[in-house]
């Protein structure tokens, strides 16, 4: 592929922009929500903010959705957020550990070797434990997730549609995010 080097960033932009439709991404989608209405809500009523990070703000045990919007379709967004237990992958996903003493431990798996693992917990607390010291390891066990069922229709609107603009902010500003989206797609 010849470099694009006499190009200006907004023909570069074109470019990937017109990619993306090719793939059945970047079509603009009016989507039905209020993003405002969605980041009062992940900050407040929806707890998302609990355990997961916008934008340097929020929790740390979850995953940080700085750029979810922009990888994430919508349906695959709902999804989550109403059944979070059947849609997330195992890796996204609590583990609970049994120590042979019978303690139960359940959180986020941080590192997982030969001979140990490392378990934060919803407090902070790292767990590091040999796995010789365990009588059962239950990977990606359940969500520590809630349902999006307190939520309404419209209230998950929102919440999907603050995630979509900010995802997609965040792309624009991000070449480094734009070269890993466009890398992970070939």
């Amino acid at each position: 592929m010849p470099a694009f080097s006499s190009f200006k960033q907004e023909q570069i932009d074109d470019v990937v922009s017109y990619l993306r439709t090719l793939q059945g991404r970047g079509a603009v989608v009016k989507f039905p929500g209020d993003p405002n209405q969605g980041e009062v809500l992940f900050f407040g009523k929806a707890h998302c903010a609990d355990c997961h990070l916008v934008n340097g703000k929020g929790g740390f045990i979850g995953t940080d959705l700085s750029f979810y919007g922009a990888d994430a379709t919508i349906d695959q967004m709902r999804a989550i957020i109403l059944d979070p237990e059947k849609n997330l992958p195992a890796d996204k996903k609590a583990t609970t550990v049994v120590t042979n003493t019978g303690q139960t431990i359940t959180g986020m798996l941080r590192v997982n070797d030969n001979f140990s693992l490392s378990i934060q917990t919803l407090d902070g607390t790292f767990h590091f434990l040999n796995k010789s010291d365990l009588a059962k390891v239950d990977l990606g066990s359940r969500s520590l997730m809630p349902s999006g069922n307190t939520l309404s229709n419209t209230e998950v609107n929102d919440l999907i549609s603050y995630l979509l603009r900010t995802g997609d902010e965040n792309a624009k500003h991000s070449p480094q995010h734009t070269a890993k989206s466009d890398d992970e797609d070939n």
